[in-house]
């Protein structure tokens, strides 16, 4: 049978169904099965042709993007007997051409996007697209593209990422109407900038940078101002002086460019107010204090340099009525006399500190005139002394600097003579080195071939390992029929968690991003026909389930990577790779017996949906606050009351409590770090409230969340925060009770500390 005979049979088919049932009755059975494999033939023999048609993998574009999908939709129309009747090469052929289809289709969009220098933030779901169809390649189909392209793509990724942080930090407020209330916005803005790459930052400009640097001096100097001014009307109280000691403190922290953007006016206010609290708890006013220091540390030179005076006399006329150690203990009774008329008032104080300054100044002048007429009457009898003395000392310099030159000589000899054994060394080391070079570069080709022998037989032995292991896999991998036998024999949900709930889900969940298709359980000769939704990301359109409802359970056949197969199959019984259908991905036959849930076939069909388009199932932040915001939770603790549990920790945690969203909407988190015994913060949550349920991103383990996630199915990894430590999403939804919160947290500080 040829195509050419398509239309006979097209006509046989059209008589038959035109035929009633009592009509139909009266055709034997074979006549039908001859129709039914007349038809089947006709089918595959299309999908042949459609194949066949399809340019070659060089010359695949864009513009062929119609036809390649029209022969995969006639392929995966065929029953799984039809399938296998499909030549091989043409089902590679097929494979082949939709790879080179996503290849051209990234191309195409990167090719569009405007130059680096041309992008704005209007380009940016252009962009972002481009970067999606290339992230959905495989590693091999990434290699296809062109240097130059992926370099585009990063360029204007970089370039993007680059204009978001300039347009918030140039809507920040500038100069003097930077206030306190300002800091959630420009502490922001500032993360936002930390949280580029290098090569982002280098595409902000230097004066938008300074913006940011110069909005933070504002925000640093008005929050000083702030502090200054709440000082207000100054006692001789605990508060005042606490509000005093916390603007200064404040005030002397800041750099001095921001001290020069608090100004003299505000850092006189604060020098009054120091200056009228030391009033107010002293009783003595300010300059009077003032002058009392001055005149004691005068009092204090004059009496230091008496005693110099002194000591000198002493030195000089010992034994001829020089002043005794009585005499100049009593030079220091004044002092002591103004110190204790100090002690009763300042005024007096000042009084008597005046006259002893005066007395002792008189008495430096005395005894300065005394000093300098001792040391004339001593120096004519000292001359020839020191005339002798000189000669001694320049008679010694000579033999010193003899020694010397003839010490430098015999060291210069002695450094020639090294000199020469060290080069005579150095000679033979270099020989030595040379030989042992040659022997290590024989001995490193020789330790190469062997290695090179043993990888080339490691690598046939692992091929051939490969080769066993496919062939063992390929035994266990159940048939289509073989797989809806195991359904039919499961008791599960009936038809709740079948075709209806899948598409129903898919559509909700991934809106625009998926292809439904819905279609009845079987066909008219009674063979099994499954609903097929395929995962649509611009260019890319690839199946990644299909749902079968059977007399048991439903069954599902995923496209799935094997960290998920792995998962599922230690969790359920029936797990198997499948045949069917005949692709170069891993598929796996799931009946859908009782011990699956709503909530975990949901999370199956997420993650299938992300593994066809070659995307990290992780969820990104939008993704898992809209998670939340469909969900319901039955616990009480929203953002306060987890502060307020968390509080129980003391200094080993620090809670930063912000509002909902900034002023543009965007989400705003909670905070929450562990403080270690190192001094060091570690970030361990953030918590959302959404208008759904509550939402935390969790820093712990892999096996942490994997038991988390076998409890709650709304346990997600995260792809935010962008970090090298994994992070998950957790929906607070009415799965948790509240004792189940507090563990959550618990656990979370313990995993962190």
């Amino acid at each position: 049978m040829t195509l050419d005979d398509k239309e006979a049979v097209e006509a046989v088919k059209a008589a038959y169904d035109a035929l009633s049932e009592q009509e139909k009755a009266q055709i034997s059975q074979e006549q039908k099965d001859k129709l039914s494999d007349a038809l089947s033939v006709i089918a595959v023999l299309e999908v042949d042709k459609a194949i066949a048609d399809l340019p070659s993998v060089g010359e695949i574009t864009t513009s062929n993007r119609e036809a390649i999908e029209a022969a995969r939709a006639s392929y995966d129309a065929l029953s799984a007997d039809e399938q296998a009747k499909v030549d091989p090469d043409l089902v590679e052929k097929l494979i082949a051409a939709e790879s080179a289809l996503s290849v051209a289709s990234a191309n195409a969009l990167i090719t569009a996007l405007p130059s680096d220098d041309d992008l704005s933030l209007e380009d940016k779901e252009a962009v972002l697209a481009a970067k999606e169809a290339f992230d959905a390649l495989s590693e091999q189909e990434k290699s296809e593209v062109d240097a130059s392209q992926k370099a585009k793509l990063d360029d204007a990724l970089n370039a993007i990422a680059a204009l978001e942080v300039g347009e918030a930090i140039n809507t920040l407020p500038e100069g003097n109407k930077v206030t306190s209330s300002d800091r959630q916005a420009i502490e922001a803005a500032r993360e936002a900038y930390e949280a580029l790459s290098e090569a982002q930052k280098g595409k902000i400009s230097p004066e938008t940078l300074q913006k940011l640097v110069a909005a933070e001096n504002n925000l640093a100097a008005a929050e000083v101002k702030d502090l200054i001014d709440s000082i207000g009307e100054v006692k001789g109280d605990d508060q005042s002086k606490a509000k005093i000691e916390a603007a200064r403190a404040a005030y002397d922290a800041l750099t001095e460019e921001q001290k020069t953007l608090v100004g003299t006016d505000k850092l006189n206010m604060l020098t009054s107010a120091e200056a009228a609290y030391q009033e107010a708890i002293s009783g003595v006013p300010g300059g009077m204090v003032a002058g009392i220091v001055i005149l004691s540390v005068l009092t204090l030179a004059a009496l230091g340099f008496l005693v110099y005076l002194i000591l000198k006399l002493r030195k000089g006329e010992k034994g001829n009525g020089g002043l005794s150690t009585a005499k100049c203990s009593a030079l220091f009774v004044p002092f002591l006399v103004a110190l204790s008329a100090a002690s009763n008032g300042a005024i007096a104080a000042m009084i008597v500190l005046g006259v002893v300054l005066a007395l002792i100044l008189a008495a430096d002048v005395v005894l300065f005139l005394k000093v300098r007429k001792g040391r004339k009457a001593v120096e004519p009898a000292a001359k020839p002394a020191s005339e002798e003395k000189a000669r001694q000392e320049a008679e010694a310099e000579e033999a010193r600097k003899a020694a010397e030159k003839a010490r430098i000589e015999a060291e210069t000899k002695k450094a020639e003579e090294a000199k020469k054994a060290e080069e005579a060394k150095k000679a033979a080391e270099a020989k030595k080195a040379e030989e042992a070079k040659k022997a290590a570069e024989e001995a490193r080709k020789a330790e190469e071939a062997r290695k090179a022998a043993e990888a080339k037989k490691a690598a046939e032995e692992a091929r051939k390992a490969e080769e066993a292991k496919k062939a063992a896999e390929e035994q266990k991998r159940l048939s289509l029929q073989q797989a809806m036998a195991i359904a039919r024999e499961s008791k599960g949900h009936g038809s709740s968690l079948g075709k209806e709930f899948c598409a129903s889900y898919l559509e909700k969940r991934h809106e625009g991003s998926v292809e439904i298709n819905r279609r009845e359980n079987r066909t008219l000769t009674g063979l099994p026909l499954a609903d097929t939704h395929f995962a649509v990301d611009g260019a890319k359109r690839k199946c990644f389930v299909y749902v079968y409802e059977t007399e048991g359970s439903p069954m599902l056949l995923i496209n799935a990577d094997e960290s998920l197969a792995e998962e599922l199959m230690e969790r359920h019984q029936n797990v198997h790779p499948s045949a069917f259908p005949k692709s170069k991905d891993a598929w796996y036959s799931l009946p859908l017996d009782d011990t699956y849930s709503e909530e975990e076939v949901g999370r199956i069909l997420d993650r299938c949906f992300a593994h066809a388009l070659g995307k990290d199932d992780a969820l990104s932040l939008s993704e898992s606050l809209a998670l939340a915001r469909s969900s319901k939770g039955r616990h009480t603790f929203d953002k306060k009351a987890i502060c307020e549990y968390l509080s129980k920790y003391g200094d080993g945690v620090e809670l930063n409590a912000r509002g909902n969203a900034t002023v543009t909407g965007l989400p705003l988190a909670d905070t929450h770090y562990v403080v270690g015994e190192d001094g060091k913060k570690r970030c361990f949550a953030y918590v959302y409230q959404t208008g759904g349920a509550m939402m935390l991103l969790i820093k712990a383990n892999s096996d942490y969340v994997e038991a988390l996630r076998l409890e709650h199915p709304a346990v997600r990894d995260s792809a935010f925060p962008k970090s090298k430590e994994p992070w998950a999403s957790v929906v607070l939804d009415d799965t948790y009770s509240d004792d189940d919160v507090k563990k959550l947290l618990d656990d979370l500080v313990e995993i962190n500390r």
